[in-house]
């Protein structure tokens, strides 16, 4: 889940402020525990925000030693004064497992709580619960489209305020595939708001408002698809200091290659982005390293890439990899016990739990154990983690570690399949067990996703 994300505009002024009159080495100390102190004692007397601000430093390691638990329980206390964004954050953190035990329940309590706040996008998020009777919500459209219009009616009024963001999160929102109720004509009207707000910002220099317009040529929203002004826009961001821009730019033009795009300007994209660090761009170079898209093949290169996008905010590709390798030993001593404790790591965060279980069912980096890799793709699944979904449904029918329930597996096959019903392996009767046993990466997630 994507929750409360600081303003890319007030990253870039801070920065520049920084940059501009720079604090010595011995004074940044006392000015940022002055600044922690201050926050401390609002939080204590009830300030929401300031327990929020608290706990993101807490997470982050922002001044101080990343402690999630810590983080937690800012968060809890923000929440208890009613900042709807402490309670999002709590739930990401009850939904990864960070800091306190991975609880269903309470992420679906949290994510209301969190819209009662004035939190949209949770908002969102439990109509979506709902509506696909995930975490531990009982199917319910009615609840589900309560909560849905609550979400709408938070950013259509952000939106009507000149709220950039909010109109392209009502994009979001009605886009084709998205959630329970979609209608893109009118996804395309939130977009073409959004853009319309954007542009004044980006030809003024607002490196940010050139990402988000790079975003929406390149996935579509609101105009037509277009890679070129997408890679344009994005490489404009990254030269007006945002970070997202290189991203963007080196990973679109590792992905699609778009005209005009060199592969050192790729690389010299991701580096920058992977300097700052974004994991995701440290990720894209171990994938270039590996796939010897610009020079050798490198797996060694690439291994050393893949550790650094490891551990990190949504890292989870980076970790995946570098725990494949420890497994094959590819580009890196074996060690099969380090590659598995990787993979439960990162499944726990519902990623690459395809590639865990599988682990288990074949016995690679582990003994044999078809009951652990069922119980570990039931979890996967009850977490809405569709690879996971599919090998479920595919053990159900075999009735490999547990007895056969073809009733079970076509339930969650269907839940694989949600909107992507049209997908090759969606398309047959009933779940292959071959596909999940001869992955080599999450190649069912990829084959059933839109």
């Amino acid at each position: 889940m994507l929750r409360f994300i600081r303003s890319p505009l007030a990253a870039m002024l801070l920065a520049l402020l920084c940059s501009l009159s720079p604090l010595p080495a011995n004074a940044a100390q006392p000015a940022a525990e002055s600044a922690a102190s201050g926050q401390m004692a609002a939080c204590d007397k009830g300030d929401g925000d300031a327990c929020h601000e608290l706990g993101l430093s807490a997470e982050n390691g922002e001044g101080v030693p990343q402690d999630f638990a810590r983080a937690a329980l800012f968060y809890q206390r923000g929440c208890d004064a009613g900042d709807g964004g402490s309670c999002g954050d709590l739930a990401t953190l009850y939904a990864n497992g960070n800091g306190v035990p991975q609880a269903w329940d309470k992420v679906l309590a949290l994510t209301r709580r969190a819209c009662m706040g004035g939190m949209a996008f949770d908002c969102i998020e439990a109509g979506d619960a709902y509506a696909r009777g995930k975490w531990t919500a009982p199917k319910d459209i009615d609840q589900a489209r309560a909560w849905f219009d609550r979400g709408v009616a938070i950013d259509s009024k952000a939106c009507d305020g000149g709220d950039a963001n909010a109109c392209a999160n009502l994009g979001v929102y009605f886009s084709n595939g998205q959630f329970w109720r979609p209608d893109p004509a009118v996804a395309r009207q939130w977009q073409a708001r959004a853009q319309a707000l954007r542009q004044p910002g980006c030809a003024a220099g607002d490196g940010a408002a050139c990402v988000n317009l790079a975003n929406a040529a390149e996935h579509g929203q609101g105009r037509p698809v277009d890679l070129e002004a997408a890679a344009s826009l994005y490489a404009k961001g990254c030269q007006h200091g945002e970070a997202t821009g290189c991203l963007g730019a080196g990973l679109l033009g590792l992905r699609n290659h778009p005209q005009g795009v060199s592969g050192g300007a790729v690389i010299e994209a991701l580096t920058k982005a992977c300097d700052k660090p974004y994991p995701a761009a440290c990720a894209g170079l171990g994938d270039a390293a590996m796939s010897g898209r610009y020079g050798p093949a490198d797996a060694t290169a690439a291994m050393g890439w893949y550790t650094r996008a490891c551990p990190g905010a949504g890292a989870y590709w980076g970790c995946q990899q570098r725990a494949l390798g420890l497994l094959r030993g590819r580009g890196i001593a074996p060690d099969p016990a380090r590659g598995m404790a990787l993979l439960a790591d990162i499944c726990r965060q519902l990623h690459a739990c395809l590639l865990y279980g599988r682990a288990f069912l074949v016995g690679e980096g582990a003994a044999p154990d078809p009951a652990k890799a069922r119980a570990i793709f039931a979890e996967a699944c009850n977490g809405h983690d569709r690879g996971a979904c599919y090998a479920l449904s595919a053990m159900l029918t075999k009735g490999l570690g547990g007895p056969a329930d073809p009733t079970q597996a076509k339930l969650a096959l269907a839940k694989a399949c949600v909107r992507s019903t049209h997908r090759p392996l969606c398309l047959a009767p009933q779940a292959d067990l071959a596909v999940v046993t001869n992955a080599a990466d999450d190649l069912p997630n990829e084959a059933i996703s839109d």
